[in-house]
């Protein structure tokens, strides 16, 4: 791993591991941020026999943390770290656009996402494996035609 990725994932990784264990300890908090959404929990309580979705919300915030600090720490280590920055794309992007209390707020949080969508992308100066496969389709078919032509 090169010094700028070491340097620039433990970054990116850092404001959503912070954000995941105060999840964790006060998952409370975090439900309260999906006040936005509460239209649509309330259709979800009628549509159901559930009484209150309160308490699923709290289990689903401590659940999302632990995906998240799971992912922030191994991205952060270099371990898988184009799956893990795109689940972490896909858990912070919602949240910075339901959560914006200020436009500042959402342009970091979005700056932020942005990040992790392009670390999703990147493949260490390595080929993609579609093309690694193609190659290996290509010289396979390549041996077997000259090992065809040369029974002849």
């Amino acid at each position: 791993m090169s010094l700028l990725r070491g340097i620039a994932r433990p970054l990116l990784a850092a404001p959503l591991a912070l954000d995941a264990i105060d999840a964790l300890i006060h998952p409370d908090r975090h439900v309260a941020k999906l006040d936005a959404l509460r239209p649509v929990f309330s259709r979800i309580e009628e549509r159901s026999n559930i009484e209150s979705i309160d308490p699923y919300l709290s289990r689903s915030a401590r659940i999302s943390a632990g995906v998240t600090l799971l992912a922030a720490g191994a991205f952060a280590l270099g371990k898988a770290p184009r799956t893990c920055a795109a689940v972490l794309t896909a858990i912070a992007l919602p949240m910075a656009v339901i959560n914006h209390e200020q436009p500042a707020s959402l342009r970091l949080k979005l700056a932020n996402c942005a990040g992790l969508f392009f670390a999703s992308l990147d493949r260490n100066g390595r080929p993609s494996y579609s093309w690694r496969r193609n190659q290996l389709i290509e010289a396979a078919s390549s041996r077997g035609a000259h090992s065809s032509g040369a029974a002849q």
